[in-house]
């Protein structure tokens, strides 16, 4: 992963699973990143967008970038997080650093070219936040 401004634009999503929860989502990184992504895309879809997608394990909508995920699995449990870009400071954004190694999707963009607030698309953080909480609820 890389490095992540964080500031009151930005939202944490972490799911933990104990052993057996989700039988059906097996306890390794490409499972649980399908699993989670499929609650993304609902709790987007209910929101009204259908251009959510994953690219090299970062969430999207179209070809930028608004979530980046991490993963912990120990045995059968798991945690997935997720840091939501909602909103951001363009110049808290360009304090990073170009990263060395980049996907490919990425195509040596900015961050201003490559990033975008979910804020940008969606009209609501509550509605999203709703959205959320009920497309984890429906597994």
């Amino acid at each position: 992963g890389g490095t992540v401004v964080v500031d009151e634009g930005t939202l944490f999503v972490s799911f933990i699973c104990a052993a057996g929860a989700l039988p059906e989502v097996q306890p390794y990184p490409d499972p649980i990143l399908h699993w989670s992504a499929e609650v993304y895309d609902e709790a987007i879809k209910a929101c009204g967008v259908d251009s959510f997608n994953v690219q090299a394990n970062d969430y999207c909508i179209g070809d930028r970038k608004f979530g980046g995920n991490a993963q912990s699995i120990s045995g059968k449990r798991w945690l997935h997080h997720t840091s939501v870009l909602w909103d951001y400071e363009p110049e808290r954004m360009s304090l990073l650093r170009m990263p060395t190694r980049q996907p490919g999707y990425r195509a040596k963009r900015t961050h201003e070219d490559f990033v975008r607030g979910l804020g940008d698309t969606l009209s609501s953080h509550d509605e999203f936040s709703t959205a959320l909480v009920e497309a984890v609820r429906r597994r």
